[in-house]
């Protein structure tokens, strides 16, 4: 509940600090070191703030400091040197900004992202993504933070268990990844939790620079975002990452009116019946052109305009998806292209 008391938890002894690989990811000068080469489900919006006790002028944060998201206060009295990521869409931003060096098990990361999955491979423990979460592993592997964006009871279950040992746990909230505003929010959070402050505001500020270039077409053409996964094809919610990138671009997802706060299945009689300008399909592992050919070609839907037209794009899943961290810019512009087709 909103009105109960901050929950408060405490970690750590400290250590000294660490400077972070974003700044060899974003290729920036920071205050201590050189620039050095390195390197989706959700429904509604983050409207948490994060603040910091600390002093965090300098590039070095002083703790111990208390971080506050949502209902949930953190205290860290050192830096975290051991952080278990069990979510894709958190250690997108974890993995670039604490480094592989102090995570000691994160979420599996979709090999299409290059420098993320490179990142992953570094950490020692590994799990896979949309299943649950085995308190044991994470346990086992001795973390002073664990950070996840709990979808089902289990996870929530497991987050329990942690705390019950004393392990600190930050739990996203999994309706919160909808759009630019929300991977800042989550930048702002990580950067606070792991010191790095900097780095996650000289990302932001590139963010906020690129989100200002983009251009809004006349008339806001109505866009229908489809994905598959595995045998089901599928429209993709309201509250998607495509779908805020849509809004932000200029267009109407059309899934906003149907009022579903989850997936619907993209069956023929109801993409005639949206009846969309525009399609995108998220290019999910570059199968999108293959997994949707039968469904495009129907010959029920020859006259939606967005095919008859020839207004079907397909969208990279590493730049437009909920994982997407700082290549996110680089997904609105490519959406703002397609609506302005």
């Amino acid at each position: 509940m909103k009105d109960d008391p901050p929950v408060k938890k405490t970690i750590g002894t400290p250590v000294k600090f660490t400077t972070s690989l974003l700044a060899a990811v974003l290729c920036a000068p920071l205050v201590l070191t050189a620039c050095s080469p390195a390197e989706e489900n959700p429904s509604g919006g983050g409207t948490g703030t994060a603040t910091a006790s600390a002093d965090v002028d300098d590039a070095e944060a002083a703790y111990p400091r208390t971080v506050t998201i949502d209902d949930q206060e953190i205290t860290l009295e050192s830096e975290p040197t051991r952080i278990a990521v069990v979510t894709p869409e958190a250690a997108s931003l974890v993995l670039p900004l604490a480094g592989p060096e102090r995570v000691v098990l994160t979420s599996e990361m979709n090999p299409e992202d290059e420098d993320l999955y490179a990142l992953a491979e570094q950490v020692p423990t590994k799990v896979k993504p949309g299943g649950s979460v085995d308190p044991e592993q994470v346990m086992a592997a001795d973390p002073d933070l664990v950070i996840i964006s709990a979808r089902f009871d289990t996870e929530q279950d497991t987050i329990d268990i942690l705390e019950g040992f004393g392990v600190p746990v930050v739990n996203f909230d999994i309706d919160g990844w909808n759009g630019i505003d929300s991977i800042i929010t989550h930048m702002t959070y990580v950067g606070e939790l792991v010191g790095a402050e900097e780095e996650a505001a000289r990302a932001i500020a590139e963010i906020e620079e690129t989100r200002a270039e983009v251009e809004q077409p006349e008339e806001a053409p109505r866009v229908l975002a489809l994905m598959q996964r595995g045998p089901r094809q599928m429209i993709m919610p309201e509250s998607s990452m495509i779908s805020g990138l849509i809004r932000e671009a200029g267009g109407i997802p059309v899934v906003d009116s149907l009022g579903a706060t989850g997936t619907v299945t993209a069956d023929p009689e109801q993409v005639v019946a949206m009846n969309p300008d525009i399609i995108i399909i998220q290019d999910y592992l570059g199968r999108g052109r293959e997994d949707f050919a039968d469904l495009l070609n129907n010959p029920a839907l020859a006259e939606v305009p967005a095919i008859a037209e020839d207004k079907v794009f397909y969208a990279d899943t590493r730049t437009t998806g909920f994982t997407a961290g700082t290549d996110i810019t680089q997904g609105l512009l490519e959406v703002s292209e397609m609506i302005r087709a």
